[in-house]
């Protein structure tokens, strides 16, 4: 082989790894936009007048893997990396995966932390009955369940979507966390100290993986 030859190669073997990563970053960004909704599931089941137990998962869930699932052509057999479907969607997907399920912890963890200042303002509130026959405190348990039922659905979807993409949902570390932040009551104030726990561990580990996130341009 050429001195030449094997010049041209080293430079071009060189780029494949900061473009690998680039290309997750993006790819896990476009992601996380999609959990945006769990922000305000709380507000939105309030709000709601059906007011019966969830039976399917929330409508953002099937969008959440949807650019990995593009990008490798999983449905149409057609999309920019469809040709490295074989040897990158696997290792790509775990990675998208983790950083995603990160996000998604980040958010419950703050729903839940908001959902209970809720609740401590309303305790120190005097409580009022309902004409329409039940009391406010009942609505809210009512409500609260729900959301958890929400949040099971959602969460145990999102795993079955990460495993058509070949991803160790049940080797994942972080997703057992979150699936089990999703099964826990809304109101359980021991959990919530747990919660808090893990939210200062996982914002000192993961901190500076979000901030390069954020700052990559589409």
């Amino acid at each position: 082989m050429s001195d030449a030859l094997r010049a041209g190669l080293q430079n071009l073997t060189s780029v494949i790894p900061p473009l690998s990563s680039q290309l997750v970053s993006i790819l896990t960004r476009r992601a996380s936009e999609a959990l945006q909704p769990v922000r305000s599931m709380p507000l939105q089941f309030r709000a709601m007048s059906n007011k019966r137990p969830p039976s399917e998962p929330s409508f953002f869930v099937a969008g959440v893997l949807r650019p990995v699932h593009a990008f490798f052509g999983v449905e149409l057999g057609t999309g920019p990396g469809a040709s490295l479907k074989e040897e990158l969607m696997q290792p790509y997907a775990e990675e998208v995966f983790d950083a995603v399920v990160q996000k998604y912890i980040f958010y419950v963890t703050a729903m839940r932390k908001k959902e209970e200042s809720l609740r401590k303002l309303k305790k120190g509130k005097k409580p009022a009955f309902s004409l329409f026959g039940g009391a406010p405190k009942e609505d809210d348990g009512r409500d609260e369940e729900r959301i958890r039922q929400q949040m099971v659905l959602d969460v145990e979807a999102f795993g079955k979507d990460a495993e058509t993409l070949g991803v160790d949902v049940q080797g994942n570390a972080n997703f057992k966390s979150l699936h089990e932040m999703a099964i826990a009551p809304l109101n359980d104030g021991e959990l919530g100290k747990t919660f808090l726990a893990l939210k200062t561990k996982w914002i000192n580990r993961y901190f500076g993986t979000f901030m390069r996130i954020a700052q990559l341009q589409p």
